[in-house]
């Protein structure tokens, strides 16, 4: 269950970042995580509930917001979107494409 060090990452990111701006506490903190990231969000949930407690993260109220994925097509420079990773670009048939939304994992802001 890899979730459980994103979110010892995620709490250690947050005191970093609390202690920067003289905090101990945090009131909230919104994470960005694609639907390509390979998280887990019902296990990273649990991670962050049972590991936050006694930290910067104690009270804090979490958000993920959850980007769509999106590739675009390195040969004629179409941008589409896609649940199930299709290969080939729906306009030319190309299979040289680059993801450009959907494997975000990162803090997104804290609110103190």
């Amino acid at each position: 269950m890899h979730e459980l060090t994103v979110a010892e990452n995620i709490i250690n990111i947050v005191a970093t970042e609390a202690g920067k701006a003289g905090s101990d506490m945090v009131s909230e903190v919104c994470l960005e995580i694609g639907l390509l990231a390979g998280i887990e969000y019902e296990a990273l949930d649990f991670a962050l509930e049972v590991l936050a407690p006694g930290t910067v993260m104690d009270s804090a109220a979490i958000t993920i917001e959850k980007p769509g994925a999106a590739a675009k097509c390195n040969n004629c420079g179409c941008e589409f979107s896609f649940e199930t990773f299709m290969g080939s670009c729906p306009d030319c048939g190309s299979a040289d494409l680059a993801i450009v939304r959907g494997n975000e994992l990162r803090v997104k802001s804290i609110t103190i």
